[in-house]
């Protein structure tokens, strides 16, 4: 079945639970939960979604000691590595929705090498939100238009149909692209995100696309 869903939000959450809950350290699960999301992008695009957003790393994330913060960078170069590959097989199109200024130089680097080596592919595309705000998303377009500004001036220029958060607990949206998400399906999911399995995906894919239908979007 061609999926009537066609963008598709992602908040992995619970990579410190799940290391607590495994007995593992902070590190290897944060490298495993970069694998997972290498793994979800790829089953996202064999199921027809054509537009993928993940939020990586909101601006407030920033603040975190200095400590527990490397070790998320660390593995989110690794993640720009990876999706390299991933992204010339698919041809995907790799967007940052963030500020370049607010990010340590190496990560920023291995962000922009990954946009550029993806500039020209138009199969799917991928929205990395990495030191990312919704007001940082608005001033920017302010900055370069005179006009009101739309949809298409901001750093993702289409809306969310499908939004999923892992972890279940609070349910926050924690200012994930609160513009594109208005009419957004939004599912909390109790799994830990590196327990969260595309079988799993797939049951919710499947609500999601009936429901779109039930609605006549």
């Amino acid at each position: 079945m061609t999926s009537k869903v066609s963008h598709i939000g992602l908040i992995p959450d619970g990579n410190r639970r799940w290391a607590v809950k495994n007995n593992l350290d902070i590190k290897t699960a944060y490298n495993k939960s970069m694998q997972h999301i290498c793994d979800l992008i790829e089953h996202f695009f064999s199921k027809d979604i054509s537009l993928v957003s993940i939020y990586l790393l909101s601006k407030e994330n920033l603040s975190r000691g200095r400590f527990d913060l490397e070790t998320v960078l660390d593995a989110e170069e690794n993640l720009c590595r990876m999706l390299l590959k991933l992204c010339l097989k698919w041809e995907c199109k790799v967007i940052h929705a963030g500020l370049d200024v607010l990010l340590p130089e190496h990560l920023a680097n291995e962000i922009k090498i990954l946009v550029n080596s993806t500039s020209n592919l138009n199969k799917h595309q991928l929205h990395l939100l990495v030191g990312y705000n919704p007001f940082d998303e608005v001033n920017s377009a302010f900055a370069t238009k005179t006009r009101e500004i739309k949809l298409e001036d901001l750093w993702v220029k289409v809306n969310l149909d499908m939004i999923i958060r892992t972890a279940g607990g609070n349910v926050l949206l924690s200012n994930f692209l609160p513009l594109q998400s208005g009419y957004a399906q939004v599912f909390i999911v109790n799994e830990l995100f590196n327990d969260f399995s595309t079988n799993q995906f797939d049951e919710l894919l499947e609500i999601a696309n009936n429901t779109t239908m039930l609605l006549g979007k």
